[in-house]
């Protein structure tokens, strides 16, 4: 079975991630279409020289001036390739340290769509929900009903266009009021009313509601960082009286999860340019510890570092 996933990539994080494009393409026979989303020139050219010297990747140049919203991405690549019977997409930031594709196939034997690679913060650390809003990182929402997520998709083509055609849904990231009277039922049916569902959230509650199967597989030969593509910008609070005073435990996970991306972006480079380690980051989990310090080895491993 062949599928070719899109992987979409920002700006100034494509030479970082490039090495975990090679990790994909060395344990699995699949194909790869890169997807330029407002990434700068070099990047661009740098992806072009890649993909030439490839029989295994494609390359889309969606938008090269500015970052076009996740789902309005997922949305035009869902139209390309109608006849394909799937469509699959994964994060820039997730990479393979042994074959995975085996991991689904037998899974779609049995469901419609599968999710999978929650990124290393939301393994560590319990998700704290958003008042109001079904957030991307969560599998599950408040009352259990399983969601999906779009760090790892795998989709097949006719539950996705069915959804469409009789619902007008896809992967857009929505308002309640903008929401049709007909799902807002559905969604009310089963106490799933939020004032915004991130990116295919919507799409995900239907395909479950209209009888399709949906599931979250586990696949340890892949590992989702998280975060990289956003890790230059986070404002990271390492206030300890700030998380004291954390009621719900919401601060602690976006400061765990800042922390994590800032950490890991600096450790790629390093590792890239043959520099120093960044410095350990401390946490108050030995949880935490050990599994940084494996996907620290892990990356050293795929980069073939080795001190300077």
């Amino acid at each position: 079975m062949k599928f070719c996933i899109n992987i979409i990539f920002t700006e100034r994080t494509v030479k970082q991630l490039w090495i975990f494009v090679e990790s994909l393409l060395r344990n699995s026979e699949i194909n790869y279409r890169l997807v330029v989303n407002g990434c700068l020139e070099y990047e661009v050219e740098f992806l072009k020289d890649k993909v030439g010297a490839s029989d295994r990747l494609q390359l889309l140049l969606y938008s090269l001036d500015i970052s076009k919203p996740h789902h309005e991405v997922l949305n035009y690549l869902l139209s390309l390739d109608p006849e394909d019977p799937y469509f699959c997409f994964m994060d820039s930031d997730i990479f393979a340290v042994e074959e995975f594709v085996e991991c689904f196939i037998g899974e779609l034997d049995h469901a419609d769509a599968l999710f999978s690679c929650p990124p290393l913060s939301s393994l560590l650390v319990d998700e704290v929900p958003v008042p109001n809003r079904l957030q991307g990182r969560v599998f599950t929402s408040k009352n259990g009903f399983f969601v999906g997520a779009s760090y790892f998709a795998i989709y097949k083509r006719r539950s996705v266009q069915f959804i469409i055609h009789k619902f007008g849904v896809a992967f857009e990231r929505l308002r309640w009021d903008e929401i049709s009277d007909e799902v807002q039922l559905l969604l009310e049916s089963k106490d799933l009313k939020y004032l915004i569902y991130d990116t295919g959230k919507v799409l995900n509650i239907l395909l479950s509601m209209c009888g399709f199967k949906t599931r979250y597989v586990k696949c340890p030969s892949l590992i989702h960082i998280g975060g990289i593509s956003w890790a230059s910008k986070y404002n990271v609070s390492t206030d300890s009286e700030s998380v004291d005073r954390d009621v719900n435990g919401l601060k602690r996970v976006l400061m765990v999860r800042g922390l994590l991306a800032q950490y890991f972006s600096k450790l790629m480079i390093a590792y890239r340019d043959n520099l120093p380690e960044p410095d350990f980051p401390e946490f108050d989990n030995s949880k935490i510890t050990s599994a940084v310090d494996r996907v620290r080895s892990l990356l050293q491993k795929i980069y073939n570092y080795t001190l300077p």
